[in-house]
């Protein structure tokens, strides 16, 4: 969202053409809240804000009007609870002015922007990444680039560019207020009107004094394991280690099967002579004598 404010009376007018990213509900548009730099709210007019939903995305159209002199600053209230919480997006009502250095060349635009540092109580500082295009204001078609820019902000939110420095710029209008300055960042679209300065410009000031660092952020969750990566080259053999010490004797194995019988062995010496027939038949006559004997003597 951008604004550029004009004074009326008592009032102060500013347009707003703003497009917030994002998938967001289609059916329950956020409001804006107004607030004061001492953070005060402000009582704004929203009637002529025109609300509409394209493509998932809400545009804030038209203009405002409020009664109050103070610098303010104008905030999404996406978790509709009517307060200005942390990380809802911010947005100064202020004018945008270029300086003419070459129109077949540069740009040099100045302009006050929505960033984190807005309300912050001491020195701050954000980094924000723009890309930056000329658009016609009426029909919102594209007249120049895009042409990606990186901005170190501070309290102030306000930055000057050079456009033209990557991507030729066309010849410009002569009528500038049909131009706006597109900006755009992965959460949001701002068109800003542009607005020529007075009188010539003048010579750079003097570099201002080196800000003070900023306190140390807190430590960001840590990241996703990467992919496994491709198996190494296999290493080199190590040197041979010490022998162990021997090891306990093993079971007894089971015993294998027969081997093939040998050959015939050599014809042993002599036995002793043995009995001859008629010295068995000798013998068994004595033995049976002396069983009839014995049964004799028993009576039997």
């Amino acid at each position: 969202m951008r604004m550029y404010s004009n004074s009326y009376g008592d009032h102060i007018i500013a347009s707003i053409n703003y497009t917030l990213k994002g998938n967001q509900d289609a059916f329950h548009p956020p409001s804006l809240l107004f607030v004061a730099d001492d953070g005060v709210s402000i009582s704004v007019d929203q009637s002529m804000i025109a609300v509409d939903n394209k493509n998932s995305r809400w545009v804030f159209k038209g203009s405002v009007s409020w009664k109050s002199n103070k610098k303010i600053f104008a905030v999404v209230d996406l978790n509709a609870d009517g307060k200005v919480s942390g990380g809802e997006p911010r947005f100064l009502p202020s004018l945008t002015s270029l300086i003419r250095s070459d129109w077949q060349k540069t740009l040099v635009v100045f302009a006050e922007v929505g960033c984190s540092c807005l309300g912050s109580k001491g020195l701050c500082q954000a980094t924000e990444n723009f890309n930056i295009s000329l658009v016609n204001n009426e029909t919102g078609d594209t007249l120049w680039g895009g042409e990606d820019h990186v901005f170190v902000l501070d309290n102030q939110c306000s930055f000057t560019a050079i456009l033209g420095q990557t991507l030729p710029l066309p010849r410009i209008p002569t009528d500038i207020k049909s131009l706006g300055v597109r900006l755009a960042n992965d959460a949001s679209i701002q068109v800003i009107p542009l607005h020529a300065p007075f009188g010539n410009q003048g010579p750079q000031g003097p570099q201002g004094p080196r800000g003070l660092p900023g306190e140390r952020g807190d430590v960001g969750p840590q990241g996703r394991a990467g992919p496994k990566g491709d198996r190494g080259f296999r290493g080199v053999a190590g040197d041979e280690g010490i022998p162990g010490p021997k090891g306990d004797r093993g079971y007894n194995g089971v015993a294998g099967p027969a081997g093939i019988q040998g050959p015939l062995g050599p014809r042993g010496p002599a036995g002793e002579p043995g009995i001859t027939p008629k010295e068995i038949e000798d013998i068994l006559k004595r033995l049976k004598a002396l069983e009839s004997k014995m049964n004799h003597s028993h009576g039997l």
